[in-house]
């Protein structure tokens, strides 16, 4: 398993690793209608365009190709003592359990280190990956309500210091 950044070329399979990682990871979690109107092609045209302006997308590849995406960078919240933010780590469940999301959360925090320290994460409170950012050292320091499909689910902010 390697990590690396992404590369335009790769946002094909990018696209295919973020819908698939939602339609396998929120069932039962986020509205099913929602994930069914979640279309590879429409991925790969934002990861197209965010690729090309300049976003540092980790891609963590293993011999069947890419199986997790990760992105940080700056806060986009309104809380002065957090820097930077964890935007996204999106895995297959066949990649899960095998270190490669720790890999690609150590990845973009040395990106952000130091100018974007600390930082934090949004985390679907039902997602069973809360276990991992609690293991990756986050606490939670707050919730609040994110509209996702119509329905309104709880987010818990963790704080990496």
């Amino acid at each position: 398993m390697r990590i690396r950044l992404a590369k335009t070329e790769d946002s094909p399979r990018i696209a295919e690793v973020h819908v698939t990682s939602w339609r396998e990871t929120y069932p039962g979690i986020v509205p099913q209608t929602y994930l069914d109107t979640l279309d590879i092609e429409e991925k790969q045209s934002f990861w197209e365009r965010a690729l090309v302006n300049g976003t540092q997308l980790y891609v963590a590849e293993s011999q069947r190709g890419i199986v997790g995406i990760a992105s940080g960078g700056a806060y986009r919240g309104d809380a002065p003592d957090i820097k930077g933010e964890l935007y996204l780590i999106y895995l297959l469940a066949e990649a899960k359990r095998q270190g490669i999301g720790r890999a690609l959360f150590n990845a973009v925090k040395q990106q952000m280190m130091p100018t974007h320290h600390p930082f934090c994460a949004y985390v679907l409170a039902d997602n069973p990956a809360c276990y991992f950012y609690r293991a990756m050292g986050g606490e939670i320091i707050g919730d609040h309500i994110e509209d996702i499909g119509g329905k309104p689910l709880k987010e818990f902010q963790f704080l990496f210091r």
